[in-house]
């Protein structure tokens, strides 16, 4: 089952799975107490607690958190120490310091955390180890592990972890650490310096760069011992660089782009030895002239590659990793257009602006042969939208959209014309046509589209033309009903949507005509901020004599009800952020005698209570349930209470039961 799926601001976003950050893990909440007390209800034992790490009102903002061994391990900012290394089990007296890295104000930024051999090792002003106690926080390496932008600090291999850094000599060293200090050692001496080695694992070896005086920037390689790491190849002779980059493994062998001084920048591979480095293709024969290869790609275990050739052609290749398999596919008029590339199985696709006379939005694929590199479509657009966008591999089969002058499609293709469907076709200018309020259930795809006849309305697909539908027509003069918010519970459909009446309303469909229809008219306010828990659909709504509540439906009538008026009379509680955490729903809102809080709800009126007062008072602070992060039964969350900014905050529940 999919669910969550929405619509970029023009054409759809075809897939986006939402799933609960604590799937595996029951989760509760906490009825509103002291600090760091327990409370009792219901047979439920509950502890809440903020954990403050920052004293005033900044803030400690948390981050780089990470879950290991049982132990919640970030970075969080003091006054007194810095951005330095805390750790946390879910409880007040359990979140702690562990250790001032960098003594006094200094900031040590812990950052890049690796479990090698069951024990934590992460950068900071050097490389540690940590087992949650300040004595037992050592430094493994004082010197600071180089990577440039993207690239991974600490690179596991064979159940060590390896950086690259400068060692005692003043000199690039290798090093590998087992998470201890006696297995913390340097491998051997590397060049004079290297900002930005590009350290990739490939199969058993490493691979990164490495400059020296004498040969320049060049590509090395290790096993993990002295003996075994070396230059792999002097690319470049002499001081000058070759500069590796763009490294990539594939089927155990590396390949990269590099520029040996007399052909440019060129793809290169390599087995680990100088012998089996080599230029696969000079692509671009002029003297000095690069191809420049990028979008380096593994497509089934083969290598997809593109270049230049001018500003309105390219050249796709591949390469099976030897110079006569190292051909060119096609040359392919136009501009690839984002995402570069697709991969269904073994077959790539791609997208394509300008570069024929009769199409100039054209969908590629390519089974890596040039007969075999052919349009399998070709469209007509304007630039002012995304004309061929959200390439998917969905279970086997590519869906995209087109959105041109005419409309907004929705097509999928097994790589053939005749298999190519256009599965809907909306006829009004694309920003009208928008296919949005994507819901995908049980093999049935609802959206809301509008076909020039009968407005914006509900719709269905099973992927074939004669499967996509309209639903019903809900507003029947020819205006919109204007579908949102489609939300799948528990295999039915929920929406909002008008009949011209009576305003947006909550309605309901199983995928027919009569099984379509409003669920209760609710003739105060609007329904709003839909989320399922289960078979349950709760929601923001109002009637009379009360303000915006929280509400649940099980889809009929009668069990479409207020849960409870959390601020009594014709105020508002304003539910928003409805988020379900195993099982349970947590939501901001306020009761009047508090600002904008945590709360939680079991669907009913008992079990719907504040987690807990967070910034006393009025005065709000401004939970967000969306970025709750489960442990061991326990969520983790950030939020300020007005004094000291924001913080870490955690609840923790042993569930003896649930009571509703």
């Amino acid at each position: 089952m999919f669910s969550g799926w929405r619509a970029p601001a023009y054409g759809v976003m075809l897939l986006a799975v939402v799933m609960s950050c604590a799937d595996s893990a029951e989760v509760d909440g906490t009825v509103e107490g002291a600090r760091g007390v327990r409370v009792q209800r219901a047979g439920l034992v509950e502890q809440v607690e903020q954990l403050d790490l920052r004293p005033g009102d900044m803030g400690a903002d948390p981050t780089s958190l990470a879950v290991l061994n049982g132990t919640v391990y970030f970075a969080a900012r003091q006054d007194s120490t810095g951005v330095e290394l805390w750790k946390s089990d879910g409880t007040e007296t359990g979140t702690v310091l562990v250790k001032d890295l960098a003594p006094g104000t200094s900031t040590s930024n812990p950052r890049s955390f690796l479990l090698v051999n069951d024990t934590v090792v992460f950068v900071a002003h050097g490389v540690w180890k940590t087992d949650g106690t300040p004595e037992g926080t050592v430094q493994l390496f004082a010197g600071t592990p180089q990577g440039g932008a993207g690239e991974n600090l600490l690179v596991p291999m064979n159940g060590a972890a390896y950086f690259v850094a400068s060692g005692n000599n003043g000199r690039e060293a290798l090093w590998r650490s087992d998470g201890t200090v006696a297995g913390t050692v340097a491998v051997t001496s590397l060049g004079s310096w290297t900002s930005s080695p590009w350290l990739t694992a490939v199969g058993q070896r490493l691979y990164f760069n490495v400059y020296d005086d004498a040969t320049g920037l060049e590509l090395w390689t290790s096993d993990g011992t002295a003996a075994g790491t070396v230059r792999v190849r002097d690319i470049h002779p002499g001081s000058g660089s070759s500069a590796p980059r763009n490294l990539i493994g594939v089927n155990g062998t590396l390949y990269f782009t590099a520029n040996d001084g007399a052909n440019g920048e060129e793809l290169w591979r390599s087995d680990g030895t100088a012998a089996g480095t080599y230029c696969l293709k000079d692509l671009f024969t002029a003297p000095h002239s690069s191809s420049k290869p990028e979008f380096l790609t593994d497509v089934n275990g083969t290598l997809f590659f593109v270049f230049t050739i001018n500003l309105n052609t390219k050249a796709l290749w591949k390469s099976d990793g030897t110079t006569e398999g190292t051909v060119k596919v096609a040359d392919i008029s136009g501009v690839i257009m984002s995402p570069f590339f697709t991969a269904v199985g073994s077959t790539l696709y791609f997208a394509t602006s300008g570069g024929s006379p009769l199409a100039n939005y054209r969908l590629f694929k390519s089974d890596g042969t040039s007969e075999g590199t052919v349009p399998v479509l070709g469209f007509n657009g304007s630039s002012a939208w995304p004309v061929i966008a959200n390439l998917t591999d969905v279970e086997g089969t590519l869906h995209f959209v087109f959105n041109g002058l005419q409309g907004s499609e929705l097509w999928k293709t097994d790589g053939t014309e005749a298999g190519s469907v256009r599965i809907t076709t909306f006829v009004p200018a694309p920003r009208d046509a928008m296919i949005s309020s994507i819901v995908f259930d049980a093999g049935t795809l609802y959206f809301s589209a509008n076909d020039g006849v009968h407005g914006s309305e509900l719709w269905k697909s099973d992927g074939t033309a004669e499967g996509t539908a309209l639903v019903r027509n809900i507003q029947t003069r020819g205006v919109s009903s204007e579908p949102r918010s489609l939300t799948d519970v528990d295999g039915t459909l929920f929406l909002l949507a008008t009949n011209g009446r009576d305003g947006l309303q909550l309605w309901k469909s199983n995928g027919t005509m009569e099984g379509t229809g409003r669920v209760k008219l609710m003739t105060f306010g609007t329904p709003g901020q839909l989320a399922a828990v289960g078979s349950t659909l709760f929601f923001a709504g109002s009637e009379s004599g009360t303000g915006t509540e929280l509400w649940k439906s099980d889809g009929t009538e009668a069990g479409t009800v207020r849960v409870k008026d959390l601020l009594p009379g014709i105020g508002s509680s304003n539910p928003s952020e409805l988020r379900d955490v195993g099982g349970m729903l947590y939501f901001a809102a306020t009761d009047g005698l508090t600002g904008k809080e945590l709360w939680k709800s079991d669907g009913t009126e008992e079990g719907t209570v504040r987690v807990k007062d967070i910034a006393a008072g009025t005065r709000s602070s401004d939970p967000r349930p969306s970025s709750l992060i489960g442990m061991d039964g326990s969520f983790f969350l950030t939020a300020d209470d007005g004094v000291t900014g924001r913080e870490l905050w955690k609840s923790d529940g042993t569930e003896g039961g649930r009571s509703g």
